[in-house]
């Protein structure tokens, strides 16, 4: 199975969670949760989500976010370079 497989079945594994979450919000009389996770699924659905890094200084948090992308988006040097916070978004 190559990773954009691995990708589709992640993603599709945390709808399904979502989802069944927000089943069990409506079944319980919680209708603003409910509502809230079945957003949560479709956005994910739609490549909207977001992905909260949270750390000490000069821990690696850039040097692994620019991993993650594959390209570097970010500084990152052995002193403290994103002391603020930061929003990265696909332009897919």
């Amino acid at each position: 199975m190559n990773l954009l497989q691995q990708d589709k079945q992640r993603k599709q594994a945390v709808t399904d969670l979502l989802r069944q979450t927000a089943g069990y919000f409506q079944k319980y009389g919680n209708q603003e949760n409910a509502i809230a996770m079945e957003k949560l699924a479709t956005d994910t659905e739609n490549g909207k989500f977001a992905i909260t890094v949270v750390g000490e200084f000069s821990a690696g948090k850039s040097t692994f976010l620019n991993a993650l992308m594959k390209d570097r988006y970010l500084p990152s040097y052995s002193k403290e370079t994103t002391a603020t916070v930061n929003f990265l978004r696909s332009v897919k």
